[in-house]
This record gives C-alpha cells, sequence and structure tokens, in this order.
C-alpha cells in the first residue's frame, strides 16, 4: 500500500494531461474511478472539433491493419542460430511455420484483435497502453485492455515494465464469489447481505518477487506476485488472494519514451496546442460567417415599435422625413473579412494535426494513393515515410509483439499443444520473431531492393567468364523468400 501511494503521486502529474486530452479528443477514454471523471456513458463529443478524432482513429485503424492484420501471417518464427554458412534445415522450418500458424490460430480465436484496437487508440491519445493476457481454457489465452487512469506503473533498471498495480471496482456480491466469504472484510460481508451491488474497490498488484525462482510451479515461489487486496484496509489486513506468475502477465507498450519517463508521449500529446486552436478558429469562423449573413444592424429610434425583419426580400417602412433626412437601416459596421482566407489558415492547422498523427503514413495502405504509381513506387515511397515510425516500430516490437508471442508460445508449450518438435533439434534452442506485416515489411523493403539491383547488376555483366559462378543461387533465392514471406514448403 505504501508503494501504491508513491505510484500516485508519480502519476498525478500525468492524469491532468490525460485527462486534457480526453477532453479535447476522445471523451470515452480513460477510465479514473474517482466520480466526478467516471466514464458513465454521459460523455458528450464536442461537434466543433473532428479533425484530431479523425486522425487518431485513422492511426488506430492504420496500426491495426498494417502491424497486426488479422487475415495476415503478420509474424514467422526462425532459429536465432541460423547464419548465412549453415544449411538449410527444412523439417525445422516446418516445424516453426506450424507454430506460427497455431499462434496466429490462437490469436484469431480469442478477443485479441479486438483488445488491440483499444490498445493502439490508447497509444496515439495517451502515449501508453497496457493489455492483461490471463490463461483460458477454451481459447488458450484470453485479452483485457485496461484503460489509462485505472493502472500505476514501475519500471526495472532497463527501463522495461515490470510492476503494475490497478485500480477496479466489483460488486460486493461478485468479490465474495471471486474471492470467498472467509478472505474479504466484515464490512463487505455486511455490504453483501443489504447492499450486495454496491461497488468495491480493489486494488491488483503484481511486481516481482524478491526470492522468485525461475521455474517454480509453486504459484507462491514464482518469479512474479500477484496479490489482491480491498483498497479501504489497513496494511495488516487480509490479502484477498495471494498467487504468482511465470511471466510478467501484462503487455506495457509506449510510443515515446524520453529519459527516465515511465509513462510514453503520444502524437496527441504534439497536437494538442494545434486541436485548441483549430477549435477556437472555428468557432471565430462561424462568427465571422453569422455576421457576414446577418449582421448587427442599426436605424432611426422611430422604428422602436415597428415590426422590423430582415428577411431576404422583406420590406420595413421609415418615416418618409427621417428618410429624406438620411435614415437608414443599415450594418453597424462594415464586414470585409474573407471567410475563405480564414478556411485556409485553419485547413493549414489541420493538416499540421494530420501530420502529428502520421495521417498521410497510414493513409498510404488505403490504396488511394498507389493507384497511379507502380508497385516498387508505392513501396519506395512507403519506406520513405515510414523511416519516421521507426523508433516505434522497434519499441513496439519489443514491448508487445515479442512478449506477447512469448507468452502465448510458453502458454502452448504448458498446455502440450506445440506441433512434434522433429528429430535432431535440441532443445533450449533460441528462437527470434520476423514481423512481416505490412508496415514491417515496407520499411525492411530495402533488402529486398538491394538483393534485386545486386542481381540485376550481374545479369547485365554475365557475358563475362566466370562472373556467375560467384552467386549462390540456392542461398539468394531462399533469401528472397525469406524477405518476401513464400512459405517454406514451396523452397526445397
Amino acid at each position: 500500500r505504501r508503494r501504491l501511494a508513491r505510484l500516485k503521486s508519480d502519476r498525478s502529474t500525468w492524469d491532468t494531461h490525460w485527462k486534457e486530452l480526453r477532453d479535447s479528443i476522445f471523451p470515452w477514454a480513460g477510465n479514473w474511478l474517482d466520480s466526478d471523471q467516471q466514464n458513465d456513458g454521459s460523455k458528450k463529443v464536442d461537434p466543433i472539433v473532428s479533425v484530431g478524432r479523425e486522425a487518431l482513429q485513422t492511426l488506430a485503424a492504420g496500426m491495426q491493419g498494417g502491424l497486426t492484420p488479422r487475415s495476415e501471417r503478420w509474424f514467422g518464427l526462425a532459429m536465432s542460430h541460423k547464419n548465412e554458412g549453415e544449411k538449410h534445415d527444412q523439417p525445422t522450418e516446418l516445424w516453426l511455420d506450424k507454430c506460427t500458424s497455431l499462434i496466429l490460430d490462437i490469436l484469431a480465436a480469442s478477443n485479441f484483435y479486438h483488445a488491440s484496437a483499444q490498445m493502439y487508440e490508447d497509444l496515439g491519445l495517451f502515449g501508453t497502453s497496457v493489455m492483461y493476457v490471463e490463461p483460458d481454457f477454451k481459447t488458450v489465452v484470453t485479452f483485457r485492455h485496461l484503460s489509462v487512469g485505472e493502472y500505476y506503473i514501475a519500471d526495472d533498471w532497463k527501463g522495461r515494465a515490470d510492476t503494475i498495480y490497478r485500480e477496479f471496482e466489483m460488486s460486493a456480491r461478485n468479490l465474495i464469489e471471486e474471492f470467498g466469504e472467509e478472505n474479504v472484510s466484515e464490512p463487505v460481508k455486511a455490504m453483501a447481505k443489504s447492499r450486495p451491488d454496491e461497488r468495491v474497490k480493489v486494488i491488483h498488484a503484481v511486481y516481482p518477487r524478491k526470492d522468485g525462482e525461475e521455474g517454480s510451479v509453486n504459484p507462491l515461489r514464482m518469479p512474479y506476485a500477484s496479490i489482491y487486496f480491498e483498497a479501504a484496509t489497513n496494511d495488516q489486513a487480509k490479502a484477498l488472494r495471494v498467487d504468482g506468475f511465470p511471466k510478467f502477465p501484462f503487455l506495457v507498450c509506449r510510443w515515446q519514451v524520453h529519459g527516465e519517463d515511465v509513462y510514453g508521449h503520444s502524437p496527441a500529446m504534439y497536437a494538442l496546442a494545434d486541436i485548441k486552436q483549430a477549435r477556437d478558429m472555428l468557432i471565430d469562423m462561424a462568427d465571422m460567417v453569422g455576421n457576414i449573413a446577418r449582421p448587427p444592424m442599426q436605424g432611426p429610434d422611430s422604428l422602436d415599435n415597428t415590426e422590423l425583419t430582415l428577411d431576404s426580400g422583406s420590406l420595413t417602412l421609415i418615416p418618409r422625413g427621417e428618410f429624406a433626412a438620411g435614415a437608414r437601416i443599415e450594418p453597424i459596421i462594415g464586414y470585409q473579412a474573407d471567410a475563405m482566407k480564414v478556411y485556409q489558415v485553419i485547413q493549414e492547422v489541420q493538416n499540421n494535426i494530420r501530420n502529428a498523427f502520421f495521417y498521410q503514413v497510414f493513409m498510404m495502405f488505403s490504396g488511394d494513393e498507389s493507384k497511379s504509381m507502380t508497385a516498387t513506387e508505392v513501396l519506395e515511397r512507403k519506406q520513405v515515410r515510414l523511416t519516421q515510425l521507426g523508433p516505434v516500430l522497434e519499441r513496439l516490437q519489443t514491448e508487445l509483439f515479442g512478449p506477447l508471442i512469448d507468452i502465448i508460445f510458453e502458454r502452448c508449450s504448458d498446455v502440450g499443444i506445440l506441433p512434434e518438435i522433429p528429430e535432431g533439434m535440441e532443445g533450449g534452442e533460441q528462437i527470434d520473431v520476423q514481423y512481416k506485416s505490412a508496415l514491417a515489411k515496407a520499411s525492411d523493403y530495402s533488402r529486398v531492393t538491394n538483393m534485386q539491383q545486386f542481381l540485376s547488376v550481374c545479369m547485365n555483366l554475365s557475358q563475362i567468364p566466370g562472373l556467375l559462378d560467384n552467386i549462390d543461387i540456392d542461398s539468394t533465392v531462399r533469401a528472397l523468400a525469406e524477405n518476401l514471406d513464400i512459405p517454406p514448403e514451396l523452397i526445397r
């Protein structure tokens, strides 16, 4: 509990900024348990600002389709010891291909793609996103996205998240059903009898055990402690449950981290000032257009009791004497503003917002931009633009995809559903993950283009005797097949 208080203090400066981002861009995001900030369905979208929300949703959809598309093999497995001088081992490659298919099938059968879509939204908006991976009897694993506001994070000395304190609520009745009546406090027991649906705040803490043992099957000796307790109880109160995990069960990913920050920085943080400016300018432009269409008017005081209308084609009579004296019904001020020029400035600000969310990068994968270009030109242009996302992709592979695949692979091994290991394959060997999604392939396209250019030059010089003898055709074909994601069963 003392550590939770410290983590709350460390996060307090972020909360203010996160709530400002939520209110300005996506009012339904985040989940703070304090009553004035709770996401209870009463939030209303700001009808004036839409470009920030549009850019955020484009980013989330682009990351889902470009990094983890449900219909594609967005990653593959390979032995880490393999090098250029090593012989082709088809049985091992086929086994790794079957393992890849198994993991992809497990992800498709679970709720991963639904939860990951929420993760990408949080990454673009808040810069930090968390997913809880739980064992599941039917689907092997199941995923739970945690909203910003309900968790507190701490990193190890290498900057990797290894501690999570999560706040959530359960009804008194459900608390007893989940943890047993003998483990809950006396106030909760009484509440379950008189007010069974009243909510109780619960803390779930997961952190490294100092005396944890790698490979232990005893939950109390596993490397990561898992403790549930009621938030309202004191340090001496009994925990609701004490358990353990062999691996850290949370996937914590950050968009960009500065210095020793635990929480990440997001595209929305960089765009927030422009989003506010665009909103103010749109309000001013609406007032401007209103003043041009229906300007404030002035006229003689003799019209005080006269029915005055400014509708098109209407007629308001002015006394003859006052009209002869120059009295008129006319605008108080002469409005010379050019609404189109103002709108152009607003569009420039909106483009700045889209650029902050890498809008053009993710729109490349929609296909609209590529209709007038060859496939090579499309890939080359994608490669140039994707250099902007290089650090983000590297961080996602390290913090999200790598740990995700590792957890599922070990879970498959524990329940005995991995394919039979081929003869000659030694146990305990390191397996690497190779990412093959559209974004990963586009960013690595230089390897394929370099090989294509090399082969083209060699073919142009093929009349030189003995030149082609320097090329290992079999290794070249396998390298191309690997980079182009050709199924291993097609290569002898």
